[in-house]
């Protein structure tokens, strides 16, 4: 689950270093035009900024792949299985009780994360600001958007699972997985 975490950390860390180039580029832009305006003024330098890992954002990511965990161990087959008889076992199924899962999952860490931002004070300056500055319908759109964007991941996610895990063990029974030569060859 930590493994999961991971490229969205990364992704994020991205877009962070990614926006403080733009902010640096930007501030030697309107220094160069503050010279050409005031030429007797000394030139200044941008401050370098400094990217840092979210920590606030790493726990809840890895939160809600523990939750998820913990939601499928105890409670698989609940909700699919509740719908049919045979309806679980098919994939549609175990798309739409891991989409749920996933819901309950992403509105769980959006509420430690912006508990940790706004009440505890934890995080970047930013994020604590943009969590108190946020209206209803702010608050409405983020959390729509995250339990939409988990509903799908986690229910593709385990969806995909049933097809490809049969598919290996098929070919780990032909005998091309169990680390012998013979199995490239044929």
């Amino acid at each position: 689950m930590l493994a999961a975490s991971i490229p969205s950390e990364l992704t994020k860390q991205a877009a962070k270093i990614r926006q403080s180039d733009e902010d640096k580029y930007m501030d030697m832009l309107l220094s160069e035009e503050q010279k050409r305006k005031q030429p007797s003024s000394l030139p200044s330098s941008p401050s370098p900024a400094i990217s840092s890992l979210d920590y606030v954002d790493f726990t809840t990511d890895v939160t809600k792949w523990l939750e998820y965990s913990v939601l499928c161990t105890n409670f698989r087959g609940m909700i699919a299985g509740s719908i049919g008889g045979g309806y679980y076992r098919s994939w549609l199924g175990r798309f739409v009780e891991s989409a749920i899962f996933g819901i309950v999952c992403a509105v769980s860490s959006e509420l430690y994360k912006d508990t940790a931002y706004y009440y505890v004070g934890f995080g970047d300056g930013e994020r604590r600001d943009e969590v108190r500055s946020r209206t209803l319908k702010d608050w409405t759109s983020k959390y729509l958007f995250t339990s939409v964007a988990s509903a799908s991941l986690f229910g593709i996610y385990d969806a995909a699972r049933i097809p490809l895990s049969s598919y290996i063990v098929k070919v780990r029974k032909k005998g091309r997985l169990d680390g012998r030569t013979e199995g490239c060859i044929r």
